[in-house]
């Protein structure tokens, strides 16, 4: 089986990996034949070897806007070398666009991925002025395609409801390695709680991008900080809106209790997932939210806004806490609850390990992921 994925994730490319992308799509390539990939990249990337059978394709565009065209000519000398049995594409709109135009040129089954929290989503379509228009791609694309791959339970309820033929979409969540997340660098957590004087560490982790809307985050923690000041938030990753943040969180005086790290190995994120106290999470969009399951491998606890994703995987009161989206108050209550009772953070930490061992198997998901493309390139529906 030969497969062709489209996608934008410039860790593939061997930069600016965010998480486990890499080690995940050479897992993958275990159960195939050929696992090739085509990233939407600016100019600067080379070809890069992930394995003996997976190899990812920049497209080294001049601007995005660019990014589908010169996917789809990629797309073409690559169809030239060789037939692929199935295209992969990590989203329904540009990259779906791109798949899309390469399965019907070369008769070609389509499976098209949902990784974010679209569909009926008033927050996600003020976000952006043009998200009208990807949504009516999205729409577009997926009614064509021969399988729609969903994170959540809701995101497949909400598909159906537009109209999406329910028999061609299945959830499987994104696979998830627990295991690595068992052993970590006691010695490097000792020495990071007294980098911050025994400050109790609060972890982000994901993109700095607007969706993640962090600043609701910072606004709650400017009320934490007026009754508890003893904390420190550690910042993990990049994005777009890094400087913005950075300039609120000196401009409200909050620098001390805040600092931005930057972007990590999957290998170095699990000890500051073992050395914080728990996950905080403001994001108005989540499809699945992979960094709550991998926070609960280290048996820790997340407080988080109750975006679709969230909800799939926290148990309010039980495994973690929910607010709603947006609300930064109701979030900085949550907050204090836990920074002021370590046993009940504790407690719930244990839960949400418990919880996670039993429901996300990353052997099983991977083993999912490909029976589905199995099945679609054997017409088994």
């Amino acid at each position: 089986m030969k497969i062709l994925m489209i996608s934008l994730d410039k860790g593939l490319l061997g930069k600016g990996e965010l998480g486990d992308v890499t080690s995940r799509h050479r897992q993958y390539g275990n159960f195939v034949d050929q696992l090739d990939i085509i990233v939407f990249s600016r100019r600067g990337y080379k070809k890069n070897k992930i394995s003996e059978r997976v190899f990812a394709y920049p497209t080294n565009s001049v601007s995005k806007f660019f990014y589908f065209f010169n996917a789809c000519q990629i797309g073409k000398k690559l169809f030239k070398i060789q037939k692929y049995d199935l295209i992969v594409t990590q989203a329904p709109f540009v990259t779906g666009l791109a798949g899309y135009f390469l399965s019907r040129k070369f008769k070609t089954k389509l499976l098209v991925h949902y990784h974010g929290d679209y569909v009926k989503n008033k927050l996600w379509l003020k976000e952006k002025w043009y998200n009208f228009l990807l949504l009516q791609i999205s729409g577009f694309i997926s009614k064509r395609a021969d399988g729609v791959r969903v994170m959540s339970r809701s995101i497949k309820d909400k598909l159906v409801e537009s109209g999406i033929d329910g028999k061609k979409i299945r959830v499987i969540s994104t696979p998830v390695s627990l295991v690595k997340f068992g052993n970590w660098d006691a010695d490097f957590s000792r020495r990071l709680k007294e980098k911050y004087n025994q400050k109790k560490i609060l972890l982000f982790v994901g993109r700095l991008s607007q969706e993640k809307d962090l600043l609701t985050l910072l606004k709650a923690l400017l009320e934490v900080k007026e009754t508890y000041p003893n904390f420190i938030l550690l910042v993990i990753g990049e994005g777009n809106e890094k400087l913005s943040w950075m300039d609120w969180t000196e401009k409200n005086g909050l620098m001390s209790n805040v600092e931005f790290i930057g972007q990590l190995s999957h290998e170095d994120l699990v000890n500051y997932y073992a050395v914080s106290e728990f996950l905080v999470n403001s994001s108005t969009s989540e499809s699945f939210g992979k960094i709550f399951v991998e926070a609960a491998a280290c048996a820790k606890t997340s407080v988080a806004t109750a975006t679709t994703g969230a909800r799939e995987i926290i148990t309010d009161g039980k495994t973690g806490l929910l607010s709603p989206i947006k609300d930064s108050h109701a979030l900085s209550l949550n907050i204090l609850k836990l920074l002021r009772d370590e046993q009940t953070a504790k407690k719930m930490g244990e839960e949400a390990r418990n919880s996670a061992s039993k429901r996300f198997d990353g052997g099983v998901n991977t083993q999912e992921i490909i029976n589905f493309w199995q099945d679609l390139v054997r017409d088994r529906f």
